[in-house]
């Protein structure tokens, strides 16, 4: 019961950062969620519950990707799919490297092997960000598309 308490909280305060970015759109909509989710993470009457990331998964990601997958042009995507691969692959392993890197010399106490897994959770674009991202500034479709 806990869990769905979670999920429900969860749901509320997205739909409460999509009202909230509203009035103030200099501010970008992940930036609000993160700081509702600090500000929930601190009331009371919020649930004390870890979420299982296989759970997590399937109620948030796997939603957003199919939406992201449903709706992409796949001709654009098909003209491209040798620069989307290499980006893809290339922008994913540069962002391992420079944060593994990175954050191993600002903190040695991190195990460099441990700062590299962390530089890879990090690096994986997908097509959910890159399509907010889209919304703000102004990509053009090939952008977009790639």
């Amino acid at each position: 019961m806990a869990v769905f308490e979670l999920i429900v909280c969860i749901i509320a305060a997205v739909v409460l950062s999509s009202f909230i970015s509203r009035f103030i759109p200099k501010v970008s909509t992940p930036l609000v969620q993160i700081a509702l989710g600090a500000l929930a993470s601190q009331l009371p009457f919020f649930p004390n519950v870890t979420l299982d990331p296989e759970l997590f998964m399937v109620l948030f990601i796997a939603p957003l990707l199919y939406l992201e997958a449903h709706e992409i042009d796949k001709s654009e995507l098909l003209k491209s799919v040798k620069l989307s691969l290499s980006l893809a692959i290339g922008l994913a392993i540069a962002t391992m490297v420079a944060v593994g890197f990175i954050l191993h010399a600002a903190w040695p106490a991190i195990p460099l092997a441990a700062a590299l897994a962390l530089g890879a959770a990090l690096g994986p674009t997908d097509a959910v960000a890159v399509s907010s991202l889209g919304k703000e500034a102004a990509l053009t479709q090939r952008q977009t598309s790639v």
